[in-house]
């Protein structure tokens, strides 16, 4: 069972890997947007977000965020965000021209609301079990850790939570000054040492964009294909995908589109925000949370930068080698298409080059991930004959 909430919430049921239910709670405040944002002018200008990283948990559970996990996260968020993920070129070409660098950039902060400097990662212990799920969250006196002033910084809790629950998100219209931000569980945190399907750092990168006023491509309602996000470029669609082929949810039928990073496909088919939703975040940034972007400080981002890697021959039949350069790769991860991880492979030593078989794996398309020294993800299709 895992449930992805985003206030005022949304309510995720999986009963197996290949059958699922699905309640959304979601209200969002926006419908019928897409006139207003034809009005906006086309700025250019980078918005950079300073973020506040909560880690609440156990002593004993301390460890599974170190400080490295956080820079990784952030990392995750920008890759995604500015269109460095690699796997934008993997959805159907035809949608290619859709594809938006958002330019919302995201920084740890480097000093607090005092002016003091900082570390931009709030580390409280707590004996509070499901703490993620409790008042008690948001009040160091309570247990939790009091949130940095949320009109001017991002604030994030990372804490436990019951494993069906993956995080949440206040609406930029809707929330308690003390508790506006993202809470999200621990499990799925992180790139690589997350939970399988949810390990690129995705799950941020959609409750971000919850913060910041998206609501799911389906819209409110589901089994439907009358309301949608109240966005022209996105397809409609009449619920979410829980897969990289589930295209019977899709309102017409030549649409195949499950990579929008506000659906909830496993994290190796999510793509790409599209161009009206960078649009519509752009504008409840500036307009609606304006006070993130007061923040006068230097703090640099740090953004993924794109990575080729090559695989030949792709398609294949049984073998193939997959070469990259100036990257020292540390492992690979192999997916199926419903984004179950099938392998890892370690490379313990520098390598440029690593042969694959593929008699274990099953015919049809797997994803491989790949993770470099610093902890940046990069993906590549292979298709298995």
């Amino acid at each position: 069972m895992l449930q992805r909430i985003a206030s005022i919430f949304t309510l995720l049921i999986f009963f197996s890997p290949t059958a699922f239910s699905q309640e959304c709670l979601y209200t969002p405040i926006h419908q019928n947007i897409t006139n207003n944002l034809l009005a906006l002018p086309k700025n250019g200008n980078i918005l950079r977000i300073p973020v506040v990283i909560h880690i609440v948990l156990p002593e004993e559970l301390q460890h599974n965020v170190s400080d490295q996990d956080v820079h990784n996260q952030i990392k995750a968020l920008n890759r995604d965000f500015r269109k460095k993920n690699y796997n934008w070129n993997l959805i159907e070409e035809r949608y290619h021209e859709l594809v938006a660098d958002t330019k919302i950039e995201f920084v740890l902060s480097c000093k607090d609301d005092t002016g003091q400097e900082a570390s931009g990662i709030v580390r409280k212990i707590t004996s509070l079990q499901n703490i993620g799920i409790q008042n008690a969250l948001y009040f160091t006196n309570e247990g939790g850790s009091d949130a940095w002033p949320t009109n001017h910084y991002l604030n994030i809790w990372v804490c436990d939570m019951p494993k069906e629950i993956l995080g949440f998100a206040t609406d930029p219209q809707e929330s308690e000054i003390l508790k506006d931000g993202i809470v999200i569980n621990h499990s799925y945190f992180n790139i690589n040492r997350a939970t399988p399907r949810y390990d690129m750092g995705r799950t941020l990168v959609h409750e971000v964009g919850h913060y910041l006023g998206l609501n799911h491509p389906w819209g409110n309602m589901q089994d439907e294909c009358i309301e949608d996000d109240g966005l022209d470029d996105t397809p409609l669609q009449s619920g979410p995908h829980y897969d990289c082929t589930d295209d019977h949810l899709m309102c017409s039928e030549d649409e195949v589109f499950y990579g929008n990073f506000m659906d909830y496909s496993p994290d190796c088919c999510l793509a790409m925000f599209t161009k009206q939703q960078a649009m519509l975040m752009r504008s409840n940034l500036i307009n609606l949370r304006s006070g993130l972007l007061e923040n006068e400080m230097e703090c640099q981002p740090v953004v993924t930068e794109a990575f080729d890697i090559n695989i030949y021959p792709n398609p294949s039949f049984g073998h193939c080698t997959i070469s990259w350069e100036e990257k020292n790769i540390k492992n690979i991860s192999v997916y199926n298409n419903q984004g179950q991880q099938l392998n890892q492979i370690e490379l313990f030593t520098p390598n440029e080059q690593v042969e694959l078989c593929l008699d274990q794996y099953p015919k049809g398309v797997l994803v491989l991930s790949f993770i470099d020294e610093s902890g940046n993800v990069y993906s590549k299709q292979l298709i298995h004959l």
